[in-house]
């Protein structure tokens, strides 16, 4: 009997954001980041303004909705200086008030990426696992698969 494979996927953004990134920038030249503002390792000025939006968060492959508070970021060509790109996130110089400041914005904190119009728009959900997260359809289709435990008799046989 042969075991049902678990399908697992990892976050998604590490690897869609930067060519995201790429096309908007080169088809858009601005653009917009969100991130949410309470991120562990987020760079950024403190006191910027934010926005309180309700996202979609998986939390070991249950969907779940909570409220958060989120901090777009103007990432366009014009904005940015000393752009990089590493496994965990992308950061560069970014100005607030004319006085040029460091950002980094890891990967699992972006909720969304878009171009100035909104025409182009990608949203994210959000992993509270940051491994491996399951589908939860793929759960129920396990639990369905489970071997039943072999019926027995409350009969005994005893040899005489």
């Amino acid at each position: 009997m042969s075991t049902p494979i678990k399908n697992t996927t990892t976050d998604p953004r590490p690897h869609l954001l930067p060519g995201i990134y790429s096309w908007l920038a080169e088809n858009f030249n601005r653009v917009y980041v969100s991130v949410a503002a309470n991120s562990a390792n987020l760079i950024c000025p403190a006191g910027l303004p934010t926005q309180k939006v309700i996202v979609l968060t998986n939390r070991g492959g249950v969907l779940a909705e909570k409220e958060c508070e989120i901090i777009t970021l103007n990432f366009g060509a014009e904005a940015i200086n000393n752009f990089y790109l590493d496994d965990a996130g992308f950061g560069a110089t970014l100005r607030f008030n004319s006085i040029a400041l460091p950002v980094y914005i890891p990967f699992k904190s972006i909720y969304g990426i878009s171009s100035p119009d909104g025409e182009a728009r990608y949203f994210f959900t959000f992993y509270d696992d940051d491994e491996k997260v399951q589908d939860i359809q793929d759960d129920r289709a396990l639990e369905n698969q489970k071997p039943r435990p072999e019926k027995r008799g409350h009969l005994t046989l005893v040899k005489g």
